[in-house]
């Protein structure tokens, strides 16, 4: 769980952060590695490798030369973390791409005060569809985790799968998708660790795609839900 804690917080301060997203995504670390003196070079590699030329690789080998993510890979321990830091990042970049079915703006609906990441569809995606690139990876957490993680506020990355009932925390794009009770898409795991999003309506540019995340995620019944469905139907939060 650490680790990809780690991964998760240097590489949204890199690859999302002031760049994709005007704010910066909540982090699951307290202290963390900023990246920001390597920005200007991260713009550039994102405009002229991604964007351009859609060189995954090679953006790959130039952000792993940036001095604060060359430093955060050496101290990795094993060969088997560096390559999972790789996939990882992969999972970040691949937002630039120009076939990516979506982008990253802000919402105050949960926070209301304070903006958080929300993921809006930028093409026509069909029903039954599997949103490309709204991917990441999951970490099944121990009661003991769960506890620590609700006492620390850091609660908003967690969800329950269908399979078998676990509470996960997620990481990766995937973790953008925000919570509607009538939601247009679906969680998918994928593997023993893996997680997609897939459609369960047609959903039009522009239309936030939203998941479920458990009947009692907001209190019992979802008794303080804020979603655009407890809203219409003035009910629970509202």
């Amino acid at each position: 769980l650490q680790q990809l804690v780690a991964y998760d917080d240097i590489l949204t301060d890199t690859l999302i952060d002031r760049i994709y997203y005007r704010g910066a995504v909540r982090k699951s670390c307290g202290i963390y590695h900023s990246t920001c003196k390597d920005r200007q070079s991260v713009i550039s590699i994102l405009r002229d490798v991604v964007i351009k030329e859609k060189d995954l690789p090679g953006a790959e080998r130039q952000m792993l030369a940036l001095p604060s993510l060359k430093k955060f890979s050496d101290n990795l321990k094993s060969a088997t973390e560096k390559d999972s830091f790789r996939r990882h990042m992969r999972r970040y970049l691949s937002l630039y791409l120009p076939d990516c079915a979506f982008e990253i703006l802000g919402t105050n609906r949960y926070t209301v005060t304070t903006h958080e990441a929300t993921v809006v569809s930028r093409k026509l995606i069909g029903k039954g569809e599997e949103i490309k690139y709204l991917c990441g990876t999951r970490v099944i957490l121990t009661t003991e985790e769960e506890d620590d993680l609700d006492r620390k506020g850091l609660d908003f990355s967690i969800i329950k799968t269908t399979r078998n009932k676990a509470t996960s925390f997620l990481f990766g794009p995937v973790r953008f998708a925000n919570h509607d009770c009538k939601a247009n898409a679906r969680l998918v795991t994928t593997g023993s660790t893996g997680m997609k999003i897939v459609a369960t309506k047609d959903i039009g540019i522009g239309e936030e795609i939203m998941v479920t995340y458990d009947d009692d995620y907001f209190g019992e019944d979802n008794c303080e839900c804020l979603c655009k469905t407890c809203e219409d139907c003035c009910r629970n939060g509202w």
